[in-house]
């Protein structure tokens, strides 16, 4: 019996043993790993690369081709660690150091951009008429400290200009301003509706442009300008729809009168639903403050009571043409 007992109480031990290994390698497998990840974080995420804080200001002179960053205040910076990007129409171009110019350095082995400095670039790709912009690049912290558009080209504006995106499209009906989506394509499925009241009030929707006359290059010399509604409606005769616009001091209701279309491709195919408004936006002021006002109001001493027939109209698109 002791000679068991002896026995089982030294597998016993045994198996003890091979526990405290296991644990002891693991042990061994977790320090190492730590030890690891410090080297290799402690550089990096530790102590990331000081970005410097420093203003600039930026010229750009497109008769000679060249650009000036001027440093304006904050830290000074080593001028082997600067790139500069300037992205014109689109392609990009990278200058470092020994592109760099000083007119008025007066040492030229000097390595420091400082307070007072200008680096000018000269380049052929630097144009009036395009878009330019410019990076100023830290290069051993890799990043942007300061973006700046330098030149905005001209605009290009779309044959017409609905209130998508930057007009607006107010229902005094719902008293709500609705999505100027619903009125930015030509038979899209999306339209507004609207249903005429059977009692004397008018609902109208009222519509704004946001035209920018200098952002598209409009002057005050008068330009022709045309207004498209394509819409379709349902027991509304021409007299219930008026159709008036807002340049800025009075509400004009303007014709001819707007014909009774049934579907939006009978509109959209017809002349009759474009509309020539120069002579009331005949500035850029006046341009910028148009509004068009699209309303229906039902005539009640010719109401039938008895009718069941709903009157209701739908706009599809409307927009403005201009002339450049």
């Amino acid at each position: 019996m002791e000679g068991k007992k002896c026995r089982a109480l030294g597998k016993d031990y045994k198996a003890v043993s091979e526990v405290y290994g296991q644990l002891l390698m693991m042990s061994i497998v977790v320090i190492a790993f730590s030890t690891i990840a410090l080297t290799v974080f402690s550089d990096g995420a530790l102590n990331p690369e000081h970005t410097p804080h420093t203003d600039l200001r930026e010229n750009i002179n497109t008769n000679t081709n060249r650009v000036y960053i001027t440093h304006s205040g904050g830290e000074a910076i080593d001028l082997s660690a600067i790139k500069i990007i300037l992205i014109a129409d689109g392609q990009r171009y990278e200058f470092n150091k020994s592109d760099f110019k000083d007119p008025d350095d007066t040492d030229p082995d000097d390595a420091v951009f400082m307070l007072g400095d200008c680096i000018v670039i000269n380049n052929e790709n630097i144009k009036s008429g395009i878009d330019i912009d410019m990076l100023f690049v830290d290069m051993p912290s890799q990043q942007v400290i300061q973006r700046t558009a330098l030149q905005q080209g001209p605009t290009k504006v779309p044959y017409w200009i609905t209130p998508c995106p930057y007009g607006s499209v107010y229902d005094n009906s719902t008293n709500k301003f609705l999505p100027t989506e619903l009125v930015d394509g030509m038979n899209d499925g999306l339209f507004i509706k609207a249903q005429v009241p059977k009692k004397p009030e008018s609902v109208y929707q009222e519509f704004t442009f946001g035209i920018d006359a200098d952002e598209i290059g409009i002057s005050d010399s008068s330009k022709p300008v045309k207004l498209k509604v394509i819409y379709r409606s349902q027991g509304c005769s021409p007299d219930e729809i008026p159709l008036s616009i807002y340049n800025g001091s009075d509400w004009t209701q303007i014709g001819p009168k707007m014909k009774n279309y049934s579907s939006f491709d009978d509109c959209k195919n017809s002349n009759s639903n474009i509309y020539e408004i120069t002579s009331y936006v005949n500035a850029s002021e006046k341009l910028e403050n148009l509004k068009v006002r699209f309303s229906a109001t039902e005539n009640p001493d010719e109401h039938d009571p008895d009718e069941q027939n709903e009157k209701f109209y739908e706009i599809d698109f409307i927009g403005v043409h201009i002339e450049l």
